[in-house]
């Protein structure tokens, strides 16, 4: 198994950490929360995972964090996020911004030498 680098896969160095708030389904392969989960580790996020219950209605975490009761719900840098396609998009944004400025970074430094 190969180790991830703090600063993930794809430049997520400034990303520290998010929550998923996803269904109960037991695995990754069956519905939007489980494309969000593979697409947090294939970025190299670190992430923690809270399985809500089955009834929205019991959902308060996520109607606190977002004003509504539906998951996927990221928590990333202090943004909740809602709806996978947009917590996919925004993990891809947030990757192509960091390989952007690794890119900057590595283009002065070499300039320097």
């Amino acid at each position: 198994m190969s180790q991830v680098p703090a600063g993930g896969r794809h430049g997520l160095a400034f990303q520290r950490m998010a929550t998923l708030y996803r269904c109960r389904t037991p695995t990754n392969w069956l519905c939007p929360c489980g494309r969000v989960e593979r697409e947090l580790r294939r970025h190299g996020v670190e992430h923690d995972t809270v399985r809500v219950p089955w009834k929205r209605s019991d959902r308060d975490e996520v109607r606190a964090l977002s004003g509504q009761t539906t998951v996927p719900l990221a928590v990333i840098g202090g943004e909740a996020i809602c709806d996978s396609h947009r917590i996919v998009e925004n993990l891809r944004w947030r990757s192509e911004l960091g390989e952007q400025r690794a890119d900057a970074g590595g283009g002065e430094r070499a300039g320097q030498a």
